[in-house]
């Protein structure tokens, strides 16, 4: 081959180099090792830095690949490695305005006067590095709560926040029985609505965390796009329905790609309008739980298959934190069911000593009464048959007054003893409270009078009956009036008010304004034989009490010491039974 030939083929090689060298995927720098200047670049080298590649020649090094003013510092600068006799070296550095875009270097020795820095964009890479993280993040955001809604919450805001994957609207259903069924949702329900929020997260910089720490429960519940998806309930045996077919089958649908065969229905997105949709069944180990349905609902573009691929893999996590949290609230219930039924029985096992007690008092209280009652009465004719003598002393009459009150006062003790031990059964009828309970009053009169007690009623007009039993409801609100006037000083004040406080029930209050009832004698105040009074037996609080609860009414107290006590007592309203002819 003679030298024109070799010549000639010198430049093919040489326009084959250069044309390599133009066209070629990755950019590169020959660098002089004496003053750090650019001697040559190809044209991919200007395209990644945006810079021609004429500009790019004869700069130094360090202001192209850095944008510096000054050297790269010296454990990350190719030049000084291959100086100090390293032939390769490797790194990464990131460039553009917010130095977000790595570029891999790969710096190697061409002779003694010039390197070669070959540069390959890294972009892509590093934008999947991003995505896996921000997926790894979000995942991990799932499990900070064991609340269902919170878990919700969470899971919909990272499928619809720009710093999660981004979709417009995020929907849940879960399985329940033999239905689907609408739970929670995120995002607009219309165009304005998705302006109006977009441009408040976008004004005020909310990040994911910003959105997940504002959570309310009540606003999520209430949220327009919540009760749209929660007015979507479909049976499972319509298999024709989208929502159903996949899942059932287990199907991840993207609905702007994947056909769809021509039988299947969509009645249940054409309800949320959400056609441009993924479709993720939510799965566990303990089988079927939900459906997750994501949609672009405001952007005609389609829905890219990595995108579904990042929803699906975060739907993994996502199941188990809500499987998690259904577990936990299922636990809860249980254990506030078991809680309950301790409770109850402990107060069971209560009432059940309490009634023994109770029955042992009442058979040795009856024995006692009998007992003492027949030689009370013979003394009572005893003092009559003395006050009754002629001529009898001032002094003698006093002590035979002194003796009748205490034969009075011990008669009432034994009465009390009677109707507590044997109360009979209550007679139900209707009767008029205020009737009955001004007879009462009028009845007591000079016992209020001797103490100088000042009494004020109030009846609220057009009262309906009462159903009751007029003598044993008499009983009740005689011991509490006597009950007031044992702790209230002369001059005290007792007021009475009757009014109805719904379709059911009238309430009687009775209010006194004595020295109320000391904190540490409350629970014991319906107990029998408790008083804080050194006047009366303490059963009248007690006779009281059962009498209301064999009424099937309620009966409850506020005190205040210093200030009074109020005694609240509801009743039944009478409902004349029509019979139907």
């Amino acid at each position: 081959m003679n030298t024109e030939e070799l010549l000639k083929k010198r430049d093919i090689i040489e326009k084959y180099i250069n044309e390599i060298c133009k066209n070629s995927p990755i950019g590169f720098l020959i660098v002089s090792l004496e003053d750090y200047k650019i001697v040559d670049a190809n044209e991919t080298t200007g395209k990644i830095f945006n810079i021609p590649v004429e500009r790019i020649k004869g700069s130094i090094c360090y202001e192209v690949l850095h944008n510096y003013l000054v050297p790269c510092p010296i454990e990350d600068c190719p030049l000084e490695k291959i100086k100090g006799g390293i032939r390769e070296f490797e790194t990464i550095h990131f460039i553009g305005t917010n130095k977000d875009i790595p570029i891999h270097i790969k710096a190697v020795a061409l002779d003694d006067k010039h390197f070669v820095i070959y540069i390959n964009k890294q972009e892509e890479l590093y934008k999947q590095t991003q995505e896996m993280e921000a997926l790894h993040y979000i995942s991990s955001l799932v499990h900070r709560s064991l609340s269902i809604e919170e878990v919700m919450h969470t899971i919909l805001s990272a499928v619809t926040s720009h710093q999660g994957l981004g979709f417009h609207r995020a929907f849940i259903f879960l399985q329940k029985e033999d239905y689907l069924e609408g739970t929670y949702a995120v995002g607009p329900i219309n165009i304005e609505e998705a302006n109006k929020i977009w441009s408040e997260i976008k004004g005020k910089n909310l990040s994911l965390i910003n959105i997940l720490q504002q959570f309310d429960k009540r606003t999520f519940e209430e949220a327009p796009i919540t009760k749209l998806v929660r007015s979507v309930k479909i049976p499972l045996k319509e298999e024709k329905d989208i929502l159903i077919w996949a899942f059932l089958q287990g199907l991840i649908l993207n609905l702007t790609y994947d056909k769809i065969p021509s039988d299947i229905t969509f009645k249940s997105l054409d309800a949320l309008n959400a056609k441009r949709a993924v479709i993720i069944p939510l799965r566990s180990a303990m089988g079927n739980v939900g459906i997750l349905v994501a949609d672009h609902a405001f952007s005609p573009e389609p829905i890219d298959e990595k995108l579904v691929r990042s929803l699906y893999a975060f739907a993994l996590e996502a199941t188990s934190a809500l499987v998690n949290s259904m577990m936990f609230e299922n636990l809860e219930e249980k254990t506030k069911a078991l809680e309950e039924a301790l409770k109850n029985l402990k107060e069971s096992r209560e009432r059940l000593l309490q009634a023994e007690r109770l029955s042992a008092i009442g058979e040795l209280s009856s024995q006692i009464a009998h007992e003492i009652r027949n030689p009370l009465v013979t003394i009572g004719l005893l003092a009559t048959r003395i006050r009754k003598i002629p001529n009898l002393s001032e002094n003698d009459l006093k002590k035979v007054e002194a003796m009748e009150k205490e034969i009075k006062r011990l008669e009432r003790l034994l009465q009390d003893l009677l109707s507590f031990s044997s109360q009979p059964k209550p007679k139900f009828m209707p009767i008029d409270l205020k009737e009955a309970l001004q007879d009462l009053l009028f009845f007591m009169e000079d016992e209020f009078n001797e103490r100088s007690i000042k009494i004020s009623t109030y009846f609220q007009e057009n009262l309906p009956l009462c159903k009751a039993d007029p003598n044993q409801i008499r009983h009740v609100f005689l011991n509490l009036f006597r009950n007031a006037m044992n702790v209230l000083p002369k001059g005290g004040k007792v007021e009475i008010e009757v009014a109805q406080i719904d379709d059911d029930w009238l309430q009687v209050s009775i209010r006194d304004n004595g020295p109320g009832i000391p904190e540490k004698f409350r629970e014991k105040l319906f107990e029998p034989f408790f008083s804080t009074s050194t006047v009366g037996t303490g059963l009248g609080l007690a006779i009281a009490n059962k009498i209301i609860k064999e009424h099937k009414g309620r009966i409850d107290y506020k005190s205040e010491e210093g200030e009074g006590t109020v005694f609240y007592i509801e009743l039944p309203i009478y409902k004349e039974v029509k019979n139907e002819a």
